[in-house]
C-alpha cells in the first residue's frame, strides 16, 4: 500500500462518522476494498498502536425521535413469533425472549399519517432491517419485496 493511501485512510478514519460525506464513504471503501490481506493486517496494526493509548471520547447528545406505538408493535411481533419475515431468523436473549425489530416500510421520520400502523410494519431481522433501510431490499407493496431485481414474497406463518 502505498504512503499516500496510509495518510487517506488515516485523514478520512478521524472523521466523525455523522460528518462523512457519500464521497468519503466511497473513497474510504476503494481504499480497503480487495487489498491483500496483509495491507489489511497493516493498516489494523497501524491503528492499534494510535488507539492504544487513547480513551473514547465522551459526547452528550440532544435527539428528537418519534414515539411508536411499542404495544402494536409487540401484536405483530407475536404474530409473527419474533421471527423475520423475510429469513425467519430470530434468537432467543439473555431474558429468555425472543428479539426481531419492527422496520417501518416508509421510515416513521417521514412524519406522514399512517406511518405507525400495522400496514407498514414488517418484522424483520437486523440485517433484513438494515438492508431495507440502506435500499439493498425495497418494499413492492405490503407483502412483497425486491432483492437483486427479483420480485420476493414475505414469509406467512
Amino acid at each position: 500500500m502505498k504512503d499516500d493511501d496510509i495518510d487517506a485512510l488515516v485523514k478520512l478514519s478521524q472523521q466523525s462518522v455523522s460528518k462523512m460525506t457519500n464521497v468519503d464513504i466511497a473513497k474510504l471503501d476503494k481504499l480497503t476494498r480487495e487489498r491483500p490481506i496483509e495491507d489489511i493486517e497493516n493498516l489494523i496494526q497501524l491503528y492499534a498502536q494510535k488507539q492504544l493509548s487513547k480513551t473514547p471520547e465522551q459526547v452528550t447528545k440532544l435527539v428528537t425521535s418519534f414515539k411508536r406505538n411499542i404495544g402494536m408493535v409487540n401484536v405483530i411481533k407475536r404474530k409473527f413469533g419474533s421471527r423475520c419475515q423475510i429469513c425467519g431468523f430470530t434468537f432467543k436473549t439473555s431474558s429468555g425472549s425472543y428479539y426481531s425489530e419492527a422496520a417501518h416500510v416508509i421510515p416513521i421520520s417521514k412524519a406522514v399519517e399512517g406511518v405507525d400502523s400495522p400496514d407498514n410494519i414488517w418484522i424483520l431481522c437486523p440485517n433484513h432491517h438494515k438492508m431495507l433501510d440502506k435500499g439493498a431490499i425495497i418494499a413492492k407493496d405490503q407483502h412483497s419485496y425486491i432483492e437483486n431485481n427479483e420480485i420476493k414474497e414475505l414469509l406467512k406463518y
